[in-house]
């Protein structure tokens, strides 16, 4: 648990977030067959769409990034610099999935989005915003970002995967 101070302090925690994600496939390169998952939770104007540009450009994405409320989802390419080859794989991480799923009511609301190949494709790298509200379509090893706010800034929480 940490405090952030502001804005530009917690899109730095997302570029540092991004990068040891893509750090850590490159040291389990030819073992990875699933992609990251982050789950954001926290109340609106906590953090997580702030966190999540500052994660994007941490993957190399200098698109803009904003919250997909109304779309659901939104779908980055990943520069191939920071692309993980390996003989026996394709080339890893491909895509980086962002999702809002504020506007749902449970994670039956998902099955027109083909959500369920986006959580097992491991060219994938998939933040979901307002989690909770489809943590029963989540697997276990999905890491779990907490976002409070606090006087001083933010409160940020991470519970890694089992």
């Amino acid at each position: 648990m940490m405090i952030v101070p502001s804005d530009r302090s917690l899109e730095r925690l997302g570029q540092r977030t991004a990068r040891r994600i893509l750090h850590q496939k490159k040291r389990q390169k030819g073992r990875f067959a699933a992609p990251s998952i982050i789950a954001l939770v926290g109340p609106l104007g906590a953090g997580k769409t702030t966190f999540l540009r500052g994660f994007a450009r941490g993957l190399g994405i200098r698109r803009r990034v904003v919250s997909p409320t109304f779309l659901l989802a939104r779908r980055y390419r990943i520069p191939h610099r920071f692309e993980i080859r390996d003989s026996r794989f394709e080339i890893y991480p491909r895509w980086f999935w962002h999702l809002d799923v504020y506007r749902l009511h449970g994670h039956k609301d998902l099955a027109g989005l083909d959500f369920s190949e986006i959580l097992v494709d491991p060219a994938n790298i998939v933040a979901i915003e307002w989690a909770e509200k489809v943590k029963k379509a989540l697997p276990k090893r999905t890491t779990w970002i907490t976002f409070r706010h606090h006087s001083k800034g933010r409160i940020v929480h991470f519970r890694k995967p089992r």
